[in-house]
Formats: C-alpha cells, sequence, structure tokens
C-alpha cells in the first residue's frame, strides 16, 4: 500500500463506511491525513435521531472531524441537543429535518442548525418534513423556522411535506431578507389557505430559475398560484391538483412533464382547458380520485381533452386510478383519443381493462405506441394472460408492441388456473426461494411482460 499515490488511494477511501473513514486517522500518519480530505466525505449520508444507538463518541465525531457530508438528516425532537449541531464545520449539500410534535425549542433549534449550513456555502438541498400533524405547535417557533427556510441563499431544492401549522406573520419582512432567485426544484403539498400564501411566496420569489414544481394532490383555492406559475420561463416539470386559471399555465412553453390530480367538479373545466392548449407536453399522469364518477360532459373529459387539437406532441400517458378494481368509462375516452395522439409510445392503463381497449389498439390508430402496461385483465396470473385470446389478437395486431400486465408470473400452489394445471410454458416460472413457515405462500405479483404465442 505505500507504494499506491494520494489519488489512487482517495479513490478507494471514498467507498470507506463512516467508521472505517474515522478509525483510519488511528493508522498511520499518513492515512490519517487522507482520511480528512473532502474527497472521501462527500458520498457520505449521516443521520441523527433521538432514539439512535450509535454511540454519541461518533455523533460528536462526525461533526466535529469531517469537512463535508452529502447528506445529513436530522430527527427532532432530539434527547439531547449539542452545541456541534449548530456550531459544526462539516458543511453538507443535503440537510432534511423531520420534526414531530416538536416544541417551539426545537423548532429554534432546527432554524439554528440550517442557519448554520447555510453560512458554510454547501447547502443546495433542503427539506423539511415529513412532520406530523401540527408538528410545530408554537407560532413564534414556526415563524422562526419558515422564515429561515424562505431566506436560505443558494438552495436548488427545497422540500416541504407535511407542515400544517401557519400564521400570517411568517411572511412579514421576508420580502426584505430574501436571496434571490435560486431555486430549481420546489415540492409543497398545501392544504389551507394560510399554506398557500406561502407556496405562492416561494413560487414568486424564485419564479425566474424554477424548472420543477410539485404541489401535491390537493385542489388549490388560491387565484394567484396558476399566475405565478405562468410566469416561469424555465418551468419543464409540474405536479398539482386543480386550481383556478389553471388553463393559463399552457402558456409556459418549456413545460413537458405534467402529473395531474382531477376531479369532475371545483376547477375541472379549468384543468381541461388547460389540457386542450398544453400541446407542447411529452409525458402526462392523470391520477383520479377514488369513486370520481362520470365527467358530466366533453368538456370536463381530461383524456378527450389532450387530443382535442391533434397536434398533440404526447410521447408518454398513464392513467392512475386509486379505485382501480370497477369499470372505468375513461377506457371509451382513450379509444376516440388514440387516433389523435400521433406521438404516443408508452401507454399505461392503471385500471381493469377489458378486451374491447385491448382489441381498440392497432397500428392504425395507435402507430407509434411500442409499450401498453395495463394493472389487470382479470386473469389469474402471466401464463393465463398468454392464452387469452384478446392478448394474442392484441400482441398480432400490432408486433412492435410490448405488453405488460401486473400479476404473478404464474399459479405456483393451490387453487392454479386451468393452464398452470396443465404445466405448459414452464419457463415463465420464477425460481421460488425457499421460505419460512410464516410465509407459505409465495407471491412473485409485478408487471410482467406477456410474450407472443
Amino acid at each position: 500500500m505505500e507504494l499506491l499515490p494520494d489519488d489512487v488511494l482517495l479513490e478507494v477511501m471514498q467507498y470507506l463506511k463512516i467508521e472505517d473513514l474515522l478509525a483510519c486517522r488511528l493508522v498511520c500518519r499518513r492515512l490519517g491525513a487522507l482520511a480528512m480530505f473532502p474527497e472521501v466525505w462527500r458520498h457520505q449520508r449521516f443521520e441523527l435521531v433521538w432514539f439512535d444507538d450509535t454511540p454519541r463518541y461518533k455523533q460528536c465525531s462526525v461533526l466535529r472531524l469531517a469537512p463535508c457530508l452529502r447528506a445529513w438528516r436530522v430527527r427532532f425532537p432530539l434527547e439531547k441537543f449539542h452545541t456541534l449541531y449548530t456550531t459544526t464545520r462539516c458543511a453538507v449539500n443535503k440537510l432534511t429535518l423531520s420534526l414531530n410534535n416538536v416544541s417551539e425549542k426545537d423548532a429554534l433549534q432546527a432554524s439554528l442548525v440550517i442557519r448554520n449550513q447555510a453560512a458554510l456555502g454547501r447547502l443546495r438541498r433542503l427539506s423539511l418534513g415529513p412532520c406530523m400533524w401540527e408538528s410545530v405547535n408554537h407560532v413564534e417557533g414556526t415563524s422562526v423556522l419558515l422564515g429561515t427556510v424562505a431566506s436560505t441563499p443558494r438552495l436548488e431544492e427545497l422540500k416541504i411535506k407535511g407542515f400544517r401549522c401557519f400564521a400570517p406573520s411568517i411572511l412579514a419582512g421576508l420580502h426584505r431578507s430574501f436571496p434571490g432567485a435560486s431555486l430549481k426544484s420546489f415540492e409543497h403539498d398545501p392544504r389551507t389557505p394560510e399554506e398557500e400564501l406561502f407556496c405562492d411566496f416561494i413560487l414568486t420569489m424564485h419564479a425566474a430559475t424554477l424548472e420543477s414544481v410539485n404541489l401535491g394532490c390537493f385542489p388549490l383555492t388560491s387565484t394567484s398560484t396558476a399566475t405565478f406559475l405562468t410566469g416561469m420561463p424555465n418551468l419543464r416539470r409540474l405536479q398539482c391538483g386543480l386550481m383556478p386559471g389553471l388553463e393559463a399555465v399552457a402558456g409556459c412553453e418549456q413545460l413537458r412533464d405534467l402529473d395531474l390530480y382531477v376531479e369532475y367538479d371545483g376547477e375541472a373545466c379549468a384543468g381541461a382547458e388547460f389540457l386542450r392548449r398544453a400541446t407542447q407536453l411529452v409525458k402526462v399522469t392523470l391520477e383520479y380520485e377514488p369513486e370520481i364518477g362520470v365527467a358530466s360532459s366533453p368538456d370536463m373529459d381530461f383524456v378527450l381533452a389532450l387530443a382535442a387539437t391533434g397536434r398533440s406532441c404526447l410521447e408518454e400517458l398513464s392513467l392512475d386510478f386509486e379505485d382501480s378494481h370497477h369499470h372505468l368509462p375513461e377506457q371509451q375516452s382513450l379509444l376516440k383519443a388514440l387516433p389523435h395522439l400521433p406521438a404516443l409510445k408508452h401507454l399505461e392503463f392503471g385500471g381493469p381493462a377489458t378486451d374491447e381497449l385491448l382489441l381498440g389498439i392497432t397500428p392504425s390508430n395507435a402507430p407509434a405506441l411500442r409499450t401498453l402496461n395495463v394493472f389487470t385483465i382479470h386473469v389469474d396470473c402471466a401464463h393465463d394472460a398468454l392464452h387469452r385470446g384478446a392478448v394474442q389478437k392484441l400482441l398480432s395486431l400490432n408486433p412492435e408492441l410490448k405488453f405488460s400486465t401486473y400479476v404473478q408470473s404464474y399459479c405456483y400452489k393451490g387453487d392454479r388456473c386451468a393452464w398452470c394445471s396443465l404445466g405448459c410454458h414452464q419457463e415463465m416460472m420464477q425460481d421460488v426461494p425457499v421460505l419460512p413457515p410464516e410465509f407459505p405462500e409465495y407471491d412473485d405479483t409485478d408487471w410482467v411482460v406477456i410474450p407472443r404465442l
């Protein structure tokens, strides 16, 4: 090892665990010096939780000696709060703070942790959450913590998940302390008007740089959110529920990826109009709420809206249904829309598909389609699907199509389907692992590609 140059040793030491890096300091002077190089620490992740059995000397050693970390996760409240948490010179790239019914003191301590890392200059990704309901119980502590989050400079990614305690005073003075637009990705799930105000503040302040925005699945009531989204010149990906004025967001020319939670009430017309206008979209996921019912008019049909102009650039379409065990009228809309989606390559239908849907897909109405994933076609296993007439007709009509369904590959024991009882096509069987007694049944349910006969 003495003959190896330092750069080779540093390359190898990047793969060591934290405790091994700390141990290298005690081996020899050369390894001890190399163990403190930033190159060997910048990929390391460190987690600090109140119930952790990690020796306290190790926690302190990392924060005292490590020059940097890729990620540091802290779960509040902490049983013991060490001053090193707010004074460490260990600079992290990603900081995650999980808060569970914390006190005002805990919230202030979390603020100090963020401020210290921001001052070190390496912090680019900040995540606040997951948090329990009303995780911060004191308004002052909440204001300080979220004010710190909003004013942290040079952030590129910000996530606020499950944080439910907001107060109007949070926004007071933030405009004066705003460090300048830097965020590229913002994720938040506002559920109250107060939360929407904070969300709108982040959106408007970072509009010039944001590329990806995730606003969760709940409908929004703010009349400003869509306006702020429309003003983002670099917006490429959007995940959100319905909101007033959503149709205007179709004006974002760089928008390519959309994940939309849909309902047939509230702002459904705005959502459908958005899909009609946004012909630049390449990838779309429509997530349907359970018991959503049927669109009351064609103007509110989201699938038909995608195909309304016939000029869509859509290549990937996924329809996800939380309640996936009932007949879904969206199948008829999909069959009507396919001829007007000439660029569609990948289609996923997250519900039960009928033979009508399978047989309705042909090269004439879906010429570019290469993959079709259907959640269920009501078969016992993939082997059963292999022998289903509609499946083989689909595959014969579309020679370049790969068809998958979510099912076990074979009936291994018990009540086997008719085809598995015959024992044919055993090449579809997976290697069955030896399971302990508490798991008597083997289940390999997964997405399975159905071969051609």
